[in-house]
């Protein structure tokens, strides 16, 4: 069973009754964040797990992805903005990818981020581990309405 809340699909063919599922799935999620968004001083205030914050940033800047914390902040509300697709994924622990040309935003079902990275040229996609772990991910380009909602997200 799926964290995510069912739509009405009656009259869709299977393949757009999963998109529309998908898409109402994703501005939900999007919603939740917004919410939380709206008085965030700080990226950590976003995050799903609090306790896990300080390794992620620690992580992105030994990479030499971000600086600091602050830059992470803003290249996550940047990449938030920009995304052009997103994959999600069922699951016991279901999440959303919302991705830009370079970066991944994860979500999981409660809203809040799970980690935000660079993508790594020889690594592995978000996309192609959830499959390799036997999850069902389904990837849909960003409509109109969810760019807006995004773009919306820390204004």
């Amino acid at each position: 069973m799926s964290a995510f809340e069912p739509t009405q699909t009656d009259g869709l063919s299977g393949d757009q009754a999963q998109a529309l599922a998908s898409q109402t799935t994703v501005e939900k999620q999007v919603a939740k964040l917004a919410e939380k968004a709206k008085n965030a001083k700080s990226l950590k205030e976003l995050w799903g797990k609090p306790s896990v914050y300080q390794k992620h940033v620690d992580k992105r800047i030994e990479k030499k992805h971000i600086k600091d914390e602050a830059d992470y902040f803003a290249k996550v509300k940047q990449r938030l903005t920009t995304a052009t697709h997103y994959s999600l994924m069922e699951g016991q622990y279901p999440s959303v990818e919302l991705a830009s040309k370079d970066w991944s935003v994860i979500l999981g079902s409660d809203g809040l981020l799970n980690t935000a990275y660079r993508y790594e040229k020889k690594g592995e996609s978000f996309t192609q581990r959830q499959t390799r772990l036997g999850h069902t991910v389904y990837e849909h380009n960003i409509s109109e309405g969810l760019r807006r909602q995004l773009k919306q997200l820390f204004d």
